[in-house]
């Protein structure tokens, strides 16, 4: 392809083959068929399918979950709360299904009681939250104590010996 000289004044230096440019209905069947083009494209995928991942990525991670290794691991750093937290949501929505929307208990905290029946969406998953967490420090402090112990009694059994 040729792309056309210009003079001074713009026009078109003799001899030189001038490419025309598309006009507005040109435009327009040039988008159409762009536009069927792509259509085509993600009609075997479907308007809200989600994208397929490749095989090889499964086996993958599947190999990684299956390790001996990695689940010692893991279950380690869920007990001593190490978790990332998106995770340990998803291990409590597995183990016990979605939570229910309709929560009638009273919870005290300190000398305040809360009655959870009366807040609203936004402040009941906000309370959860701080329940959660604080269970989740009494739980670590807990494996915390029992590995200092355990430490402790594995010290003195060498000291012993």
């Amino acid at each position: 392809m040729t792309v056309p000289l210009y003079d001074d004044d713009g026009s078109p230096v003799e001899g030189t083959p001038v490419i025309p440019q598309p006009t507005g209905e040109d435009k327009r069947r040039i988008a159409l068929q762009n536009l069927a083009k792509a259509q085509a494209r993600n009609k075997a995928r479907g308007t809200h399918a989600p994208k397929r991942v490749p095989l090889e990525a499964k086996q993958f991670l599947r190999r990684i979950l299956d390790d001996g290794n990695y689940r010692k691991n893991f279950r380690q750093r869920m007990l001593l709360g190490e978790m990332a937290p998106a995770l340990e949501v998803m291990a409590w929505h597995y183990a016990l299904g979605k939570p229910t929307d309709k929560h009638e208990f009273v919870h005290s905290i300190g000398v305040t009681t809360i009655n959870l029946e009366k807040l609203n969406d936004h402040q009941l998953a906000v309370m959860k939250e701080l329940l959660l967490m604080q269970e989740a420090a009494a739980a670590r402090q807990q494996a915390l104590d029992i590995q200092a112990q355990l430490d402790a009694d594995a010290e003195d059994a060498h000291d012993a010996a």
